[in-house]
């Protein structure tokens, strides 16, 4: 199906989720009915016998398959969740990907030549008003796909903002280059519906974490290796409690206490990470285990 275009403004779409794809009660077979009764009415196999044959392919096609009893809604069944009984494995003709392909192209042809051909015709046969009437459930199928599409063009611009966009996190150098390598496989860049993928390769130095040691608080410093996953599920990343994202991983801290202190000093102590949104907390064991805790931040852009 045609996508349909999407203005971009400033709005957030982090925190504005998809808008829902409106429910069409209008059936294939009532637009199948409506094509037909067009043709007929302008006498199509006389204006353009060529048109008629493709016409009547078409249709023929649709009412001989189990799409001839869908609803409008049914023909993009994966842009909706799914229903009770589509969930029960009732509803499998709506998710063959095979039918579904040969039902759309059969549909998409049968428009252009009522958009093209008859309907011009239609409104000198018959005049404005009898014409719009006749075309109706052509029209809404017409006005669906255009929502489909639309409803499909937000989700996928709030999951690429969730990542890429405003309150997402910052990556360093090493992160860049190393998430830009990784682009090639799906997860890390562009899906086949070419929406991004969940994860992100995280490799930080950190020298704000907090830990408590001697009795008394210190700051430390930090390594940390991991994945990075995003959370495209609406109504994540709308707050602390629900981020968009969590962070998991390795830990490595020098041997000694401190900020500035590199990772690999001495005999360096390893553990793990994790990280709710913003917030981190990792644990290094070895001669003296440490509980870390801090926020994600880049107090250096580009750098750490």
């Amino acid at each position: 199906m045609a996508c349909a275009g999407v203005a971009v403004t400033t709005t957030s779409f982090a925190q504005t989720p998809a808008p829902p794809v409106r429910v069409s009660h209008t059936t294939v077979r009532d637009i199948v009915a409506a094509m037909d009764s067009a043709a007929r009415l302008i006498h199509l196999a006389a204006v353009d016998s060529q048109a008629n044959t493709d016409l009547n392919a078409d249709l023929s096609l649709v009412r001989s398959s189990p799409a001839n009893g869908w609803s409008v809604n049914d023909l993009a069944a994966g842009l909706r969740r799914p229903s009770l009984i589509a969930t029960g494995k009732g509803r499998r003709d709506v998710y063959d990907e095979s039918l579904q392909l040969s039902v759309v192209r059969a549909m998409t042809e049968a428009r252009q030549i009522m958009y093209q051909i008859v309907q011009p015709k239609l409104v000198a046969d018959v005049g404005a008003e009898r014409a719009h009437a006749v075309l109706a459930p052509v029209r809404e199928l017409h006005n669906d796909i255009l929502e489909q599409s639309k409803a499909e063009d937000m989700e996928r611009l709030r999951r690429f903002s969730l990542k890429y966009g405003p309150g997402s996190p910052h990556l360093n150098v090493v992160e860049t280059l190393a998430n830009y390598a990784l682009q090639s496989f799906s997860l890390f860049g562009v899906r086949a519906d070419r929406s991004p993928g969940p994860l992100e390769f995280v490799a930080s130095y950190a020298t704000h974490d907090f830990t408590y040691a001697r009795s008394k608080l210190q700051v430390a410093s930090l390594g940390t290796v991991g994945l990075r996953y995003y959370m495209y599920t609406p109504g994540w990343g709308s707050s602390p409690l629900r981020p968009a994202y969590v962070d998991a991983g390795v830990a490595v801290m020098g041997q000694r206490d401190g900020a500035l202190i590199t990772p690999w000093e001495g005999h360096s102590r390893v553990g793990g990470f994790v990280s709710w949104g913003d917030y981190r907390v990792a644990y290094v064991g070895g001669g003296e285990r440490r509980l870390l805790m801090s926020r994600n931040l880049q107090l250096v852009h580009w750098l750490f």
